[in-house]
Order: C-alpha cells, then sequence, then structure tokens
C-alpha cells in the first residue's frame, strides 16, 4: 500500500516538508537549496505554478529524471528556510 510523503530530501541532500492549505501545497526547504533544485519523487504537472515566498518571485520547473526541475530565484541575502507555495497542488508523492 502506497502513502502520501510528507517529507522528502533534494537531489543534494536538502531536507523538504511539505504542508497544505486551500488548495496549495507548500515546499519547505531546510537548508540552503541549490539554483537548480530538484526534490527527488516530486513531480509537477506542467500547469503548476511555483511562487518562492522567501525572495517574493516566480520559480520555473521543468521535467527531470528524478523529479521536476525548480529554477529557484536568486536571494538577495542568504535564508536558513526556503518556502515555495505550489499551485494548484500535485498529486500526492507516493512511495
Amino acid at each position: 500500500m502506497s502513502q502520501t510523503r510528507a517529507e522528502l530530501t533534494t537531489a543534494d541532500g536538502v531536507p523538504v516538508r511539505f504542508t497544505v492549505k486551500d488548495g496549495d501545497l507548500f515546499v519547505h526547504l531546510l537548508g540552503d537549496a541549490a539554483r537548480q533544485t530538484v526534490v527527488d519523487g516530486l513531480y509537477l504537472p506542467s500547469r503548476t505554478r511555483v511562487h518562492d515566498l522567501t525572495s517574493g518571485r516566480a520559480a520555473h520547473h521543468t521535467p527531470g529524471r528524478q523529479g521536476s526541475v525548480l529554477e529557484l530565484p536568486e536571494l538577495l541575502e542568504p535564508s536558513p528556510v526556503r518556502v515555495l507555495r505550489l499551485h494548484p497542488c500535485p498529486p500526492p508523492i507516493e512511495d
């Protein structure tokens, strides 16, 4: 039986946590994420919009082998946590 995952890691080993509110998925990157970041197993439909709440700017995504490749905007100042809002919420991540 498969279950929805509430935590994963990026391809670079950064811990990732998820929350859902009002039809949006919030992705919390708990460390210094690369500008090109892949959350292992997170595949986003092409219609998904990604907004980087930490920088206040849109982020782009493209398909990748291990998951969608997120193109994150540059930050003016480093942040220990980065939060992305995905709308609409993509399908659950399953084992």
